[in-house]
């Protein structure tokens, strides 16, 4: 089991923390460190952000990647100063599991927990087209989509929930998720265009085979 190299940086009472994704290497080519924590007044982020631009130039960072929630609009005026550049929006959208009720799957569907890994590959390539790597015109569009098929692999055989939809033995969906005591959050999951009316049927049915019946909430 690898260990992802992560950094701290402070300043007072403020902090920055950041980590590689050796994982992004793979699909882009290139060398890639994420934000994954970033707190503190105007004056000493701005110094944390410079601190940590000279750590990325000095490691051979290639692109610096950071989600900050739309509330913090100090920290997102010092990103856009110290060169980052927003390229897209994230929404969590959450609903009562109840509100998913049991809908019928049709006599030609089939939701199981079988799969074939070649079969996910070809139907993850080309069916996203948001996220931030997808939106980037500074990056290959094609590299980003590899980079969603490899992450869909890399899932399929880390242990974590999973369930995928077939129509007529083809697969047409797939939903990988984590159960945490009463709730249920999508990771990364997908229904090919063509058959986008069966997402609801599709939740419905995971939920429902749920071992754990205390699960109230699902969030995407």
């Amino acid at each position: 089991m690898s260990i992802m190299a992560q950094s701290k940086f402070s300043r007072g009472n403020s902090m920055l923390i950041c980590r590689d994704n050796p994982w992004d290497f793979k699909s882009l080519g290139i060398h890639v460190n994420e934000i994954t924590y970033i707190k503190g007044d105007s004056k000493d982020v701005s110094e944390l952000l410079s601190l940590y631009l000279n750590f990325c130039i000095e490691n051979n960072k290639e692109l610096s990647i950071v989600r900050v929630p739309f509330s913090e609009k100090e920290t997102r005026k010092q990103l856009l100063k110290n060169g980052f550049y927003c390229n897209d929006y994230s929404y969590t959208v959450e609903c009562r599991a109840s509100n998913l009720k049991n809908l019928t799957i049709k006599k030609n569907l089939l939701v199981t927990n079988k799969w074939k890994q070649i079969e996910l590959y070809h139907l993850v390539q080309g069916m996203f087209s948001h996220g931030r790597f997808l939106e980037d015109l500074r990056l290959d569009y094609t590299k980003s989509s590899n980079r969603n098929q490899n992450w869909a692999i890399d899932l399929l055989n880390s242990g974590i929930c999973q369930k995928f939809l077939y129509k007529k033995d083809k697969l047409v969906g797939f939903m990988f998720f984590e159960e945490d005591k009463e709730n249920v959050t999508l990771k990364l999951g997908g229904v090919k265009r063509q058959y986008s009316h069966l997402v609801l049927p599709f939740w419905s049915q995971v939920l429902s085979n749920i071992e754990d019946k205390r699960v109230i909430k699902t969030t995407i």
